[in-house]
């Protein structure tokens, strides 16, 4: 199962991430103005999208990974450009990406964001 957990923020490590939700095969949660949303299966990740309420232009987010209490991280993802997308009367920036992997059971995998506040996490466990 994956547990979900957000924050939104600038690039500053944490020891331990600020928040998390159980949720069964997927889950999202948000934390400030930024969310996070993963798909996926136990320890397997098939997709993670970030997005912030906020419509900042040059707005760019990322997904690292830590685990334990170290405050060591490495990236999952590069830095992406977000779109302005509309659901509905809302807009919001989002990037997505296709991760399609396995993680070590008590991973953390945590977005950030160049403009927007928080960072957000998911604790991926079997």
């Amino acid at each position: 199962m994956i547990k979900a957990g957000l924050t939104a923020a600038s690039i500053v490590l944490l020891l331990a991430p600020a928040s998390s939700a159980s949720v069964p095969m997927s889950g999202d949660d948000t934390d400030g103005s930024v969310s996070i949303y993963v798909e996926g299966n136990g320890l397997h990740v098939e997709r993670i999208t970030v997005s912030s309420d906020k419509q900042r232009n040059g707005e760019k987010f990322r997904v690292y990974k830590h685990t334990g209490s170290s405050a060591s991280s490495s990236n999952v993802t590069r830095w992406k450009l977000a779109e302005i997308t509309s659901a509905g009367m809302t807009k919001f920036a989002s990037a997505s990406w296709k991760i399609n992997r396995s993680f070590p059971n008590g991973t953390w995998l945590c977005a950030v964001a160049t403009k927007s506040s928080g960072n957000p996490c998911i604790k991926v466990h079997g």
